[in-house]
Parts: structure tokens; sequence; C-alpha cells
């Protein structure tokens, strides 16, 4: 298994950041009030937060469900296969998505949208790595200041 990157993670670990400071400042996450971050990202950014992730579980230390797995790996291989269809493949603006062909907006062999997934993915993720923390934050607007302002992230110090 490859060793991970700072640069690789950085990406997660900002991103898993950038989603508890929204909850804490805004409450509960929800598709309309965070889906235009996601259009932000790119492909690059997004193998990163998957790479980190997969190996994380791997290594045991942020265990996740298979389901969780499966889709990683599954928006892993679309960025990989298909980088050249555009630089968002897993939340293009609709802009975007509308000039990609069908078979890049589902997952593979699933009635379920590659959106969908990456969503799926990330709301995941970020339970997973509060869990590994000791994060207590609840996807919820009642956890709005409830974010412990020193989190305890020094597992991935160098």
């Amino acid at each position: 298994m490859a060793r991970l990157t700072e640069q690789q993670i950085n990406t997660f670990v900002d991103e898993m950041k950038n989603l508890n400071e929204h909850i804490n400042t805004h409450g509960e996450i929800s598709r309309s009030t965070y889906i235009k971050h996601f259009h932000t990202l790119i492909n690059e950014e997004w193998a990163r937060i998957l790479e980190v992730a997969v190996t994380c579980d791997h290594l045991g230390i942020m265990p996740l469900t298979n389901r969780t797995l499966e889709d990683c790996e599954q928006l892993y291989e679309i960025i990989k296969t298909h980088h050249s269809f555009g630089d968002n493949l897993l939340c293009p603006s609709p802009k975007q998505e509308s000039r990609l062909p069908r078979a890049l907006r589902d997952l593979p062999g699933s009635t379920t949208t590659v959106k969908t997934a990456t969503w799926r993915v990330m709301m995941n993720l970020r339970e997973a790595y509060c869990d590994m923390l000791g994060i207590v934050l609840p996807n919820s607007d009642s956890s709005i200041g409830l974010l412990d302002p020193k989190p305890r992230d020094q597992l991935f110090e160098f």
C-alpha cells in the first residue's frame, strides 16, 4: 500500500474540517446548503480524499462500512478512467453535468447517481473522521456551536 502524502492528508483533513465547521456554524448539512462547495472541487482533490479514506480503513484507523468502501472505489475508478471528460466528475455543476455522457452520471450497475453516491460518501467519511478523533458533532441544527475549538487531530501530524 502506498504511503499517503502530506498533500493527500491535508486535502482530506481540510474537507472534513470544512464539513464540521459548517455544522458548527450553520447547523445541519444539506445538499442545498453545501453542494456549491462540492462543485468547486476538482478530480485530483476528490481522488486524494478517496485515497486517504480507503487507506485509513485498510490501516484500521478509520473503519468504513463495506458500502462506503465500494462507493469510494467506484468513484475513484470513475475519476481514474474518465478524467478527460471534465475537471469535476463526482459533483459537477448542473451546466458541467449536462455535458457529461449519461454513462458518467450513474454508478456502474446501479440506479444511484454519481452525485448521490458522492454526497453519501462525504457524509459517511465525516462521521468516520469524527469517530476516529473522538469529535461529537452530529449533523444537526442542534450541533451549532458544539465543535471543540481544539480538535484532536494529531493523528495526521508529521
